[in-house]
């Protein structure tokens, strides 16, 4: 599968809007935009464009007999499972031997990637652990989506994805409070809308460049519209999930377009967020633990933090940013990249 350029820039865009949502104060000026939810739903719309596209043309490249079709979602549990699970289960031990009774109560949802379903009927966050529940939601899509791709009629592909943007829009709406929107089937539009654009590139070449120009008269009115949501207008019933797809949608249209005099691409395919979005996995699993742990270094030393504490300090921020980054390389470095290398077996 050929390498997209500007896509790990999108994927560090996402992760950086999530780590904003999660350190700045709430009275912080970027809090009034959901900045958390519009970076998850960035990268939900990106695996269901990958993970279809993957999907979509292995099952053009092997037969229709049942055992070959087994062997190909095997294949590609097990490359899912060597890049998403090494350094997640090594986060859980370290966080269950030094922060015991914070993971302690939810740890089977934890174990399981089920801690959407415990958020939701808990009706809370869970400090350092609340940012895995759209980790579960992944891994409940890669579970369930390989099954509905490799074994029902291609002629029903449309129909599926459609199905899966409807149920996503209007499944929220059904469910009796503001947690729902962490339930796997709330989600499921950004992943669907991100894998009807897989099918068309796949399948529809000849509809691509019409889609593609479709969706991109939407680019600049829909941004416009999200920031008059929040500053404006705050309309009561507000579909952004659904919005911010379309405009994920148009960003991995610019990258496929592989541009270099467009500006946007150009700066998605900076060096500096191109390293990011490489380990940009890392640096969301560690992002929210990590001002924890932070304190709790100068606590244990007994001594004052270099920074002021007081309000917001961009002094301190930055330098939990580099350490972060620092971190997430070394993971990358010593754990993720070497295991990586046994995907080429499957």
């Amino acid at each position: 599968m050929n390498h997209i350029n500007g896509l790990n820039g999108l994927r560090a865009i996402a992760v950086i809007l999530v780590i904003i949502e999660h350190w700045f104060p709430a009275n912080h000026i970027l809090k009034s935009f959901p900045l958390g939810g519009i970076g998850v739903d960035i990268f939900f719309v990106l695996s269901g464009f990958l993970i279809s596209r993957i999907l979509l043309n292995k099952r053009e490249s092997i037969g229709e007999t049942f055992k070959e079709k087994i062997g190909a979602i095997k294949g590609f549990i097990i490359r899912r499972t060597l890049r998403i699970f090494p350094i997640y289960y090594l986060l859980l031990l370290v966080l269950y031997f030094t922060n015991g009774p914070e993971i302690k109560q939810g740890f089977v949802y934890y174990l399981t990637y089920t801690s959407n379903y415990f958020f939701y009927d808990t009706q809370e966050w869970h400090g350092m652990m609340a940012h895995l529940w759209s980790l579960a939601v992944e891994e409940q899509f890669y579970l369930v989506w390989p099954l509905l791709l490799l074994f029902i009629l291609r002629k029903h592909f449309v129909k599926l994805f459609l199905f899966s943007i409807l149920i996503g829009t209007i499944f929220p709406f059904f469910c009796s409070n503001y947690m729902s929107y962490i339930l796997t089937l709330s989600c499921i539009n950004a992943f669907g809308l991100g894998a009807f654009f897989a099918y068309v590139e796949v399948y529809k070449p000849e509809f691509s460049n019409q889609f593609k120009k479709t969706i991109k008269y939407t680019f600049l009115p829909l941004i416009l519209f999200v920031l008059l949501q929040y500053t404006v207008l705050y309309i009561k019933v507000f579909p952004i999930r659904l919005i911010v797809a379309v405009i994920t949608l148009n960003c991995i249209r610019i990258c496929l377009e592989n541009n270099p005099k467009n500006l946007l691409f150009a700066i998605l395919n900076t060096r500096v967020l191109n390293f990011i979005g490489m380990i940009s996995y890392g640096v969301y699993l560690y992002h929210c633990p990590l001002p924890s742990y932070w304190r709790r270094f100068f606590r244990m030393f007994k001594v004052e933090s270099p920074f002021d504490n007081s309000g917001i300090n961009y002094y301190e921020l930055s330098a939990q940013f580099l350490l972060l980054l620092f971190i997430s390389y070394l993971s990358w470095i010593i754990v993720e990249k070497p295991i990586l290398k046994f995907k080429k077996s499957f």
